[in-house]
């Protein structure tokens, strides 16, 4: 048996798309056409052959997102698959540990993905980093919020409801006109539905005759799904940030985007922290330049400077996943990083799916 792990050739690009298509059927509804055309290239796809028979494969977008408005340049994973009949052979894992060492070498400082299962991630380094809420409203809810005034979608002015809205939060993709261009591309490929009013968009797709909306922003969201229900939709289920609350209106809470520190180092710096000199030590099980203690300085509640000042594993000590958890603002997983005293940041962390 002989395991290699590459980037694809052009000429294995169809053969790529033939297997997203085989362990996504769903995207088979005009999605995975427009994806491998327009969103990704060869360059993009990592895939494990086994004596020379690609069977299973990643795709790794280069984006930039922002953290408390530090820009920081990060890997989105995409459509990781394993031919059905060769799963259970730890194909993934060891496509995700090549993809961890490409990543980095390339100058990217982490990895976001939305997956289907949270635990499976968690065994390489990931944690969730973005929970969301999911509201939904039916045609007996639709007088009871003001219907929004729908216009003609626009990529120029649903970039601008974008920027304004997701100012509030950490973790967000900078987007330009380009990528919304391509988002209602897509919508008109894969059949979906894209609705806009002058302060709010959403995209959606259907689902018999609920309308599912799988990215919004703006303001009173609540009457741009009043206007679906009155375009004749049955239902409307939607996703919402943690802190944006509709009242007398039940949710359920949804496990969304995952995140992984690559390079801690890069990571770290430019975010807030306490001022200060701290040490600590970093326990990662993939990426072994993670691991070791560590010097960090902030000045200006900011961090300055972080360097790896030894191999060795020593004192106050955090999971990679825990360092990110704490960085991030999202919760307080050990004692000697919590927030007000290493990262002083808090943060609603919010990011889409769409890529």
């Amino acid at each position: 048996m002989s395991i290699e792990i590459r980037s694809i050739l052009p000429l294995e690009y169809e053969e790529a798309k033939r297997m997203w298509d085989v362990c996504f059927p769903g995207d088979e509804n005009g999605f995975s056409d427009h994806y491998f055309s327009k969103r990704t290239n060869p360059e993009n796809v990592l895939a494990l052959f086994e004596d020379g028979v690609m069977k299973a494969s990643l795709h790794i977008l280069r984006q930039t997102a922002c953290f408390f408005d530090t820009p920081k340049e990060i890997g989105f994973v995409a459509g990781v698959a394993t031919l059905p009949l060769y799963r259970r052979k730890g194909f993934a894992n060891m496509l995700l540990r090549e993809a961890f060492r490409v990543m980095r070498r390339t100058g990217l400082c982490a990895a976001m993905l939305q997956p289907f299962s949270h635990d499976f991630y968690r065994k390489t380094g990931f944690e969730t980093f973005v929970t969301r809420k999911i509201y939904a409203l039916d045609k007996s809810d639709r007088h009871k919020y003001k219907k929004a005034y729908l216009q003609e979608p626009s990529a120029q002015r649903m970039l601008d409801i974008y920027e304004k809205f997701m100012q509030r939060f950490s973790g967000y993709r900078k987007r330009d006109i380009k990528d919304f261009e391509l988002l209602l591309d897509e919508i008109a490929c894969t059949r979906g539905l894209a609705v806009q009013s002058g302060e709010a968009y959403a995209f959606c797709e259907t689902d018999g005759n609920t309308a599912v909306v799988t990215e919004t922003a703006g303001e009173n969201l609540t009457s741009l799904m009043a206007a679906l229900l009155f375009m004749g939709f049955d239902a409307v289920k939607f996703p919402l940030p943690e802190n944006l609350i509709i009242p007398d209106l039940d949710f359920a809470p949804e496990p969304f985007n995952m995140l992984r520190i690559l390079d801690a180092e890069g990571f770290l710096q430019g975010l807030p922290a306490e001022n200060g000199e701290f040490v600590f030590s970093i326990i990662d099980g993939e990426i072994e330049e993670n691991c070791g203690r560590f010097r960090l300085t902030a000045a200006g509640n900011t961090v300055q400077k972080i360097e790896k000042i030894s191999a060795k594993i020593k004192g106050d000590t955090a999971e990679i996943s825990e360092l990110m958890l704490a960085a991030c603002g999202i919760a307080k997983p050990s004692q000697h990083l919590y927030s007000g005293h290493v990262f002083s940041g808090k943060a609603v962390n919010y990011a889409f799916e769409r890529y």
